[in-house]
């Protein structure tokens, strides 16, 4: 049976499992290419902290050990998980990347015997079950966890028995590593797969160790770097930076360490002299980049996110429909954060990027409406919605009336204040602001440092006032685990006497899902909690269509659902009382 199909069984057993990997030598000790000589009882444990020949270490191997929270009968689950902390992905509409999924394992210490863990047990002169204990010995031998990969699989022991087939997986790395502490518990915390793009993490570009040899005046073409870093100047690497001046070396013209045919004070900087010793940065070229593929291209080259956690389809796909003609021409001039630089990208062209802990993918989604013919559940207070389980409110903080957006930087090296930019676009609601409605201003400032054209201001700007014109309602319902068919990201119409119209009966309002929690300690999520968020695309949109449509009257459901069509000056289509499409 699968997940869905356990979950939604009467009398279901929950179960935990965590599985954490860790690198392990591949090589046999003493055997070549492994040149260690001790006596027998005295080997490593394949491990790099226990080592006794670094250069040959062969960390290509990987130990998995597998916990539970119950005792599985006919496997090999250590039986020690005794509480777990799931906070789930929280998607931030007004940022980039959200909230990471976390989770924190509370494991219980205990004597071991080694065998599994220690491939030369056999020798040791030592009695391993009599001597410290199974996390304070994995520990001494294993100090180089953090980034490791975390498991987390949840699921139910069926009538038919166990197959960890039928359990859900979630993936995360490994943050930190606590204890043994009072009792001799260990708790695991890590995060989930964006945790790699953290600022501490990840830069982009990467940081220049070059240095200049010899002094340059404001007019030579020509400079050499220390020897032994010109590796670090690669093709995509064709602008160079010393101090505020950036300076174009056209890859063609280097050899060595020696870069030849140099252009001085480009990209709206000036020529100047420079010192022996002053650093060489290496910048990144951003050449009609399209802005989704820069994203992808942080994650995965900076970051070092695996490419399977990006679905390129799904990508592409937003991409072509969304921002076939977004790119960006600028220079990154000096190692920044990858998260920093991504929040700052979906800040100016109005996107989100978050960890489906259960699809296992990095989602990319444009703030916009839902695709053409997308079913939407609805979720109502006598069916899914769990009793007295629904609260609405309101957060009048993120209402916005203006915005403000500062494009086009007269260089790359200055980007956070109005003066560094050419050119300004204001956007204001100007009845939002008045005294019959909110009589005050709230503004939002965006600093376009990767924005050049005035389009995509003012169709940022745009989106995000239609988002945050009025306080959207927040809901938080509770349903139970039978019926969760969607997940964080999704969309969702609710149905609850919490949210009324004006003549007191209930307004289906739709909600984007932000967060999805499990109700359970022991993460075998019984129930879940949803905390969503009323999204300001309710009116009706489709894209432009083909000139073999018909009149509207005319056409089939299909292609009205999918294209759009001009609307009468009562914006109702008298045929079917449609309303008219709205132009985002």
């Amino acid at each position: 049976m699968s997940f869905d199909t356990e979950r939604a069984t009467l009398g279901r057993r929950p179960v935990l499992i965590c599985e954490i990997d860790l690198d392990q030598c591949a090589l046999t000790y003493g055997v070549s290419p492994c040149s260690a000589t001790g006596a027998a009882g005295s080997e490593c444990y394949n491990s790099r902290e226990t080592c006794q020949d670094l250069p040959n270490f062969d960390g290509s191997n990987t130990l998995t050990l597998k916990f539970s929270n119950v005792l599985i009968p006919g496997e090999n689950y250590l039986p020690c998980i005794d509480s777990t902390e799931l906070a789930p992905t929280v998607i931030n509409p007004e940022k980039g990347l959200g909230q990471r999924a976390s989770i924190r394992v509370g494991l219980s210490d205990f004597p071991h015997h080694d065998r599994g863990l220690d491939p030369y047990v056999g020798t040791r002169n030592y009695t391993p079950a009599d001597q410290g204990t199974f996390f304070g010995k994995l520990l001494a031998r294993n100090r180089h966890y953090v980034g490791r990969a975390l498991r987390i699989r949840t699921g139910y022991i069926a009538a038919a028995g166990f197959d960890i087939a039928d359990f859900q997986t979630r993936n995360y790395v490994i943050d930190n590593i606590a204890g043994p502490g009072d009792g001799g518990r260990i708790t695991i915390t890590a995060k989930d797969i964006l945790k790699l793009a953290d600022d501490k993490r990840a830069l982009a570009p990467a940081a220049s160790t070059g240095s200049l040899v010899a002094n340059i005046t404001d007019t030579d073409t020509s400079l050499t770097v220390t020897s032994g870093t010109e590796g670090e100047y690669t093709a995509e690497s064709d602008y160079l930076r010393i101090g505020d001046e950036i300076i174009l070396a056209p890859a063609a013209d280097r050899s060595s360490n020696v870069f030849s045919n140099l252009t001085r004070g480009v990209f709206g900087t000036t020529a100047s002299t420079h010192g022996a010793d002053d650093s060489v940065q290496a910048c990144k070229h951003l050449n009609s980049v399209n802005v989704v593929d820069l994203v992808e291209d942080l994650l995965e080259n900076y970051a070092g996110i695996d490419t399977s956690f990006i679905v390129d389809a799904d990508w592409n796909a937003e991409r072509d429909t969304w921002y076939s003609g977004t790119t960006i021409n600028t220079l990154i001039t000096e190692p920044t954060g990858v998260t920093k630089l991504i929040n700052a990208l979906a800040e100016q062209f109005y996107f989100r990027i978050w960890w489906n802990e259960i699809e296992q993918e990095i989602h990319f989604k444009a703030n916009r409406p839902p695709d053409a013919g997308a079913t939407i559940p609805e979720f109502d207070d006598d069916g899914t919605l769990l009793a007295s389980s629904v609260q609405v409110t309101r957060d009048e903080e993120k209402r916005l009336s203006r915005i403000i957006f500062y494009y086009d930087p007269y260089t790359p090296l200055e980007h956070d204040e109005a003066k560094d930019f050419k050119a300004i676009y204001v956007q204001i609601l100007a009845d939002e602001e008045s005294a019959d409605e909110y009589d005050e201003v709230r503004q939002k400032i965006i600093y376009g440092r990767f924005v050049d054209s005035q389009s995509i201001a003012v169709q940022t700007a745009g989106r995000t006032l239609s988002r945050w014109a009025n306080a959207p309602r927040e809901a938080q319902v509770d349903i139970d685990a039978k019926d969760l068919s969607i997940w964080t990201g999704d969309l969702v119409d609710i149905n609850s006497r919490r949210l009324q119209g004006v003549d007191g009966s209930n307004q289906v309002a739709r909600m984007e899902i932000m967060s999805v929690r499990e109700m359970t300690q022991d993460g075998s999520g019984s129930t879940y909690r949803l905390k969503t968020l009323e999204t300001s695309y309710k009116s009706r949109y489709g894209y432009i269509g083909p000139n073999t449509l018909n009149d509207y009257d005319s056409e089939s459901e299909a292609n009205k659902e999918a294209y759009a069509f001009i609307a009468p000056d009562t914006e109702i289509f008298t045929s079917d009382n449609g309303s008219a499409y709205r132009i985002i």
